[in-house]
């Protein structure tokens, strides 16, 4: 039987018309939301497969052009960008078992290769596409061509080469499964006059490359084509659901009456359900409902019949601003009319500028925020009205973005185990090097003011003249330390040793209790700090031998971690360490959860290492969120990285409930790998995550400062609300059927996020509805007048049916066109 690599979801288009049907009798209201993204009841999934000479079957037919392989043989090749030979194949399925009113969910066509040459480069892609002409058994046919979808996908693996006269015959021949669109295959069920067959060439995009795989008249039969197919059998037809609504447009607040039915033919509507797009329900037919804020409200209302099967309509509601400032009014509002509401799910909802809920809209955190505060103040209203907040943010600066929106959040920035130097970010114009003030507490607790080598590791370009260990610290606490490496060591950072003392003693963790809440508690407004962004949180390397070897020894001594045997050990010694650091801290910063405890824990990307530290904190802060640049992203290093880091971040972060601050670093032209990060980002996020996007190749800033405002079209991405939370792990958002990387699918109402994990197989989904693919380039700067960067953010034609995800990408579906 052949493997299933395939994916199909069916679910009832969205109805856009009127109809008739038995009489509608509300039943019992089941409690688990129903709506789309919910699984239908489908029925038992019966696979069948058909290859001559198995069963019976004799209905495959296939041919090869401009081949002169043997007729055991079929072959398909391109070079030079030029398709040079085709495979042609058609199974008969008029005869067949699967049962009359059958629904394909999903179908695969599998070949055995027996020679190849030139395969497995990262652009080898096999097309399946239906004939266009009826099936003759010979010569060169028409076929489904680009720009037209192809009806499969595969990339061409990496085959092994044999050892004898020709290397590049298999030493065993392999197989290769290309998954089929269902609908094709659907439709030679229902109407078998469509079933003119397909070719099978490579893609328009393969470098140099060449197949032979074995044909119907092989001698061994397990070696023939195969065509797998699961079905089921469900005689419960689905319901239609009707909504309308008015108005549909007007100030906010707006009230809208909503008037919904449903019609079923072979049952009863036994609920219903509306999903107003702004956090609320109701499970009548016909309500009223109040939308408090500006913007544009995809209002979901689903029928569910009696036998579980459901139908969504959809009603777009426009809500406006009635008041907009009249200083700067050119300089408008993301989201629409300001932030929303307080988050309900907050960690720390004693905030005295709450976290404001991001289950609607892409809420942007701003990494590291400068401008001239007396020249440049529309940058500074634009971050006011476009952004949540920052971290890395001078204190002038602070006061003129707060000017003009007191809420505005700032964490302020601390090395997570050092001391920051005297110019980084809030510490600017205000303290010098840390140094002075950690010297100046020590001495009051009678440590004398000579002590901080005793405590912190420095950097070799620091006034320190030693980077060793003091002889004090054996005999004050009893445990020699490790320093990192891989952590920053420039000019004036020092370090404490981030095993010292996190875990055994309490004076570091009393410095930074000490000093972080003294600033987060005075009474200048610039340096009134909602929490503090703890840099460079995340472990060290797992090669021991780069900390403690030779080569290290300028940074090390005899530290017990350097006779840690293994990996995980070392793992699990950094975690209880971190952990009882970060306990500390949070236990200060908790009382009425009134500051926040986020630390950079990077990518999250090593297999040696659980980031179990983080139960710990209140979030997280994920740099390179999901990619990197284009030629080293993420995504690029092979199926499992990906799910490793997103798996993480769901599992510690956003599915935990906690905090995410999710920070992407692609090149700014890179607009897939854009694409698959805010894809990534929707596809996990829950009410307190936020986005921003650190891009590379901006050119020079408009005024000279690195960290000026920047903005980019995917942040104005709007579909709606997310109709479920974020799950407890990754595994539930996949979408049955795809594994080795995979297909992950998240639901809003106002569309569909979908994210293909594989560096290698395309996934297909079949489409509940019609959607426009959204699309987007540009972004960079901030102008200086508060204006942004040129940028388009644009909606494709309409898709619906079986709907191709390609490797390594991401698709983000609306329900309704852009204008």
């Amino acid at each position: 039987m052949a493997l299933r690599r395939s994916l199909v979801l069916i679910l009832i288009s969205l109805s856009v018309s009127t109809g008739c049907g038995k009489k509608s009798t509300a039943g019992s209201v089941p409690q688990e939301r129903i709506g789309r993204g919910v699984p239908q009841p489908a029925g038992t999934t019966t696979t069948v497969t058909f290859r001559n000479g198995e069963d019976d079957y004799w209905g495959t037919a296939d041919y090869k052009t401009g081949s002169s392989a043997p007729a055991n043989l079929l072959e398909v090749e391109i070079s030079g960008g030029v398709i040079l030979k085709k495979t042609y194949i058609r199974f008969d399925l008029a005869s067949s078992e699967i049962p009359a009113g059958a629904g394909v969910v999903s179908a695969s066509l599998v070949f055995t290769v027996y020679r190849e040459n030139g395969c497995g480069q990262a652009s080898d892609f096999l097309d399946a596409r239906r004939l266009t002409q009826a099936w003759t058994g010979s010569g060169d046919r028409t076929y489904s061509a680009p720009p037209n979808p192809a009806d499969g996908v595969l990339l061409v693996p990496a085959l092994p080469d044999g050892a004898g006269g020709d290397p590049n015959v298999l030493p065993v021949p392999q197989p290769i499964e290309i998954p089929l669109s269902p609908s094709l295959v659907q439709g030679w069920l229902d109407n078998p006059s469509s079933n003119n067959g397909i070719a099978v060439l490579p893609s328009e995009d393969s470098n140099g490359m060449q197949l032979h795989f074995f044909s119907t008249q092989e001698s061994t039969v397990s070696h023939r084509p195969l065509l797998s197919v699961s079905y089921t059998t469900d005689t419960n037809e689905a319901p239609e659901a009707f909504v309308s609504a008015a108005p549909t447009t007007g100030d906010a607040p707006l009230a809208v009456a909503f008037t919904g039915s449903g019609a079923d033919a072979d049952g009863y509507i036994r609920a219903y359900r509306y999903d107003f797009d702004d956090g609320t329900t109701a499970l009548t037919a016909s309500v009223n409902h109040v939308f408090q804020s500006p913007g544009v409200y995809y209002v979901n209302f689903t029928v569910m019949d009696d036998g579980g099967k459901m139908d969504t309509a959809i009603a777009v509601i426009t809500v406006s601003e009635p008041n907009v400032p009249a200083e700067y009014p050119s300089i408008g509002f993301h989201p629409v009319g300001g932030e929303p509401a307080a988050s309900a799910e907050s960690v720390a909802p004693g905030m005295t500028r709450p976290l404001p809920s991001s289950r609607r809209n892409i809420l942007v955190w701003h990494d590291q925020i400068d401008f001239n505060p007396a020249a440049h103040t529309a940058q500074a209203v634009f971050c006011a009205r476009n952004t949540v907040g920052s971290q890395k943010m001078p204190q002038n600066r602070i006061e003129v973005v707060r000017a003009y929106n007191p809420g505005w959040r700032v964490l302020q920035y601390h090395l997570a185990y050092g001391l920051t130097r005297s110019g980084d970010w809030t510490d600017k114009n205000v303290y010098g090097p840390e140094k002075t003030k950690f010297d100046e507490w020590m001495a009051a607790r009678e440590y004398g003011n000579n002590q901080l080598k005793a405590l912190i590791i420095n950097s070799p370009l620091s006034s320190y003249s030693s980077s060793v260990d003091d002889p004090d610290w054996d005999v004050l606490y009893g445990e020699n330390g490790i320093f990192d490496n891989s952590l920053r060591n420039s000019s004036e950072f020092y370090y404490c040793d981030p095993g010292y003392d996190p875990g055994g003693g309490a004076l570091w963790r009393r410095y930074i209790v000490d000093e972080t809440l003294r600033r987060m508690q005075m009474n200048d407004p610039g340096f009134n700090f909602d929490g503090t962004f703890f840099d460079t949180s995340h472990e060290p390397g797992p090669n021991l031998a780069d900390y403690c070897g030779a080569s290290a020894a300028q940074w090390y001594t005899d530290s017990d971690v350097c006779s840690i045997p293994t990996a995980s050990q070392y793992a699990d010694w950094w975690n209880a360490r971190a952990t009882a650091f970060y306990t500390a801290v949070r236990a200060a910063y908790s009382s009425g959860g009134r500051y926040l405890v986020l630390p950079n824990c990077n990518r999250m990307t090593t297999g040696w290492y659980e980031p179990a530290y983080l139960a710990a904190v209140d979030g997280g802060f994920v740099e390179s969120f999901g990619c990197a640049t284009e030629t080293t992203s993420l995504v690029s290093s092979g199926a499992g990285t990906w799910e490793l880091s997103f798996g993480r971040t769901v599992q510690y972060i956003a599915g935990a409930g906690r905090v995410l601050l999710a920070v992407p670093t692609p090149d700014v032209s890179a607009v897939n790998l854009r694409m698959f990060c805010v894809a990534s980002f929707l596809l996990i996020k829950n009410d307190t995550s936020y986005y921003t996007l650190n891009a590379s190749g901006l050119g020079a800033p408009p005024n000279g400062y690195s960290g000026n405002p920047e903005w980019f079209p995917e942040f104005e991405i709007d579909v709606g609300s997310y109709l479920d939370d974020c799950p407890g792990s990754l595994d539930g958002l996949r979408v049955a059927g795809s594994s080795g990387g995979g297909l992950y699918a998240r639901w809003y109402t106002g569309g569909l996020v979908l994210v293909n994990s594989s560096p290698s197989t395309t996934y297909s989904i079949e489409l509940d509805r019609q959607y426009y693919q959204v699309s987007f380039s540009g972004g960079g700067w901030v102008a200086t007048n508060g204006s942004k960067p040129a940028m388009t953010l644009s909606t494709g034609g309409a898709v619906s049916g079986t709907y191709n995800v390609p490797p390594n990408s991401g698709r983000i579906l609306r329900v309704a066109p852009l204008p």
